[in-house]
């Protein structure tokens, strides 16, 4: 299956909220490791080449791609190849992103968590805060979050929104528990744009300015205007569409340390060929800009973008 090779495991495991790994003691390089559905399996033994998709466990063997799928993500053999065929990865760039006159709407059974009087799960939502070095209210009105519920599709997570030229288009969503997927998204096809034809936070940037672009929201919401994020660290054409409207003076991207989120973000730098000035950034002490404290990221935003 020549084709699988273009396949976007990445972000088809994103987006499907199936955990994986770049590293660890059962990983190789160029490798990610998910627990294998086939065998008891606590440690990632199940390995996938980033390049061929080869698909192996180093505990009951290889398996194909598309059967991998089926068991992970509950396809049928179909829906498996029409999978790989609709994650290719591909960067080269189209028409700009145009938003349709349509209208968007949260669930009603979203709750604000800009409110003056906190209940027990705001109470959560400001400790999940706090301890990320981000001020509780502040943050909860800056970026309009608002609270999943305790018996929906998004329960005990904080809702996102996010908007694009003024209209809010769909949202992200950030559980405040461990050990369950971070991040859970809106499906594309119920937003009014995809998340990956948007750039969270792309309405503070000031065109022909600077710009700092990241991984996830939190990356962003620590680092203030100026900065935004791709979702991850598959980037699409259409969000480099949207960067190439802002004719932009100079890009700065600081993704996460792994190899692969590094090497993704060399890709981007390569696309973004139109802006003048492009630089790959490293955190050398902090795994994402997520834990820079606010000072350190106040004082990063001022030396690049302001």
């Amino acid at each position: 299956m020549a084709f699988a090779e273009k396949f976007d495991v990445v972000a088809f495991l994103e987006n499907h909220d199936i955990p994986f790994v770049y590293h660890g003691k059962n990983v190789g390089h160029g490798w990610i490791g998910l627990k294998c559905p086939w065998c008891d399996d606590n440690s990632f033994h199940l390995g996938i080449a980033l390049k061929s998709k080869q698909t192996n466990c180093w505990r009951c063997g290889s398996h194909k791609i598309t059967d991998l799928l089926q068991e992970v993500a509950n396809l049928t053999y179909g829906e498996a190849i029409d999978a790989i065929k609709e994650y290719v990865l591909e960067e080269e760039i189209f028409e700009p992103v145009i938003i349709t006159p349509s209208s968007f709407n949260l669930p009603p059974y979203f709750i604000s968590l800009n409110t003056q009087h906190p209940k027990t799960y705001e109470n959560l939502v400001f400790q999940f805060l706090d301890k990320r070095g981000l001020p509780p209210k502040e943050t909860c009105k800056k970026w309009n979050f608002y609270w999943g519920g305790n018996l929906t599709p998004y329960k005990f997570r904080i809702i996102i929104p996010v908007f694009l030229h003024g209209k809010l288009v769909s949202f992200t969503s950030r559980t405040i528990f461990e050990n369950i997927p971070k991040y859970k998204n809106l499906s594309k096809e119920r937003g009014l744009l995809p998340l990956k034809s948007t750039l969270f936070n792309l309405d503070s940037v000031k065109e022909r300015g600077n710009i700092l672009i990241c991984e996830g929201p939190f990356d962003v919401i620590k680092l203030g205007n100026g900065a935004v994020c791709t979702f991850g660290i598959q980037w699409s054409k259409e969000q480099v569409n949207l960067l190439k409207e802002k004719k932009l003076k100079k890009a700065f991207i600081l993704f996460d340390n792994e190899p692969e989120a590094q090497k993704k973000a060399e890709k981007l730098g390569e696309a973004l060929w139109f802006i003048s000035y492009i630089e790959i950034l490293y955190l050398k002490d902090k795994k994402d800009p997520g834990e820079l404290g606010l000072n350190e990221a106040k004082d990063l935003m001022k030396s690049l973008i302001l």
